[in-house]
């Protein structure tokens, strides 16, 4: 009954808004990494990455344990060019995995128990 009086901008919205908590998630892992290793532009130890990555990647491997895969958002050609896109999990990097479409329910109680809303 609630996606009967969301609109499209309440949509955009809300996937945007994941999108931020993805990049900023997977950013962190690289600044943490740094933390860890003392030196900021240290490169991400080799066992810090995804199945299907070549060497490591912080920031994949932090999404990968939060959000049980690495999150990428895809558009559609005939869509708008302002489009969020559309998030799909991939459980690994190689490049012919399938990704499984995020539910835009479990983003939106993902958003509501990041905030405090829920």
């Amino acid at each position: 009954m609630d996606a009967l009086f969301r609109g499209p901008a309440q949509r955009d919205l809300e996937m945007y808004t994941f999108l931020m908590i993805v990049v900023i998630t997977h950013e962190i892992g690289h600044c943490f990494t740094g933390y860890l290793t003392g030196n900021p532009r240290h490169g991400t130890p080799d066992d810090a990455s995804v199945e299907g990555q070549a060497g490591g990647e912080a920031g994949f491997a932090l999404e990968f344990a939060i959000f049980g895969g690495v999150i990428e958002m895809w558009g559609t050609p005939a869509a708008r060019l302002d489009q969020p896109g559309v998030p799909y999990v991939f459980a690994d990097y190689y490049h012919d995995t399938l990704g499984r479409k995020v539910s835009s329910r479990y983003i939106r109680r993902f958003i509501d128990r990041t905030s405090g809303t829920s």
